[in-house]
């Protein structure tokens, strides 16, 4: 990934997901205010089962296992 991708604003998406779509314009400039951007190597644990989430993960780019 480059680091184009860390600067496109959150209104000008082109892989948005239908949820963020249906948010109001002040919500999307909101999330590029607070929005990071983690990368993870293959692998690893990207959450588990039972622990809380610490906010909204959305992946834009590979693969993720998903198992219980």
């Amino acid at each position: 990934m480059d680091d184009m991708a860390n600067n496109i604003s959150c209104r000008n998406c082109n892989s948005a997901s239908v949820c963020f779509k249906k948010l109001l314009p002040d919500e999307l400039d909101y999330l590029d205010m607070h929005k990071s951007r983690v990368i993870f190597s293959k692998g690893e644990t990207v959450c588990k089962e039972g622990n809380f989430s610490s906010g909204v993960k959305s992946i834009t780019d590979g693969l993720a296992k998903v198992y219980i």
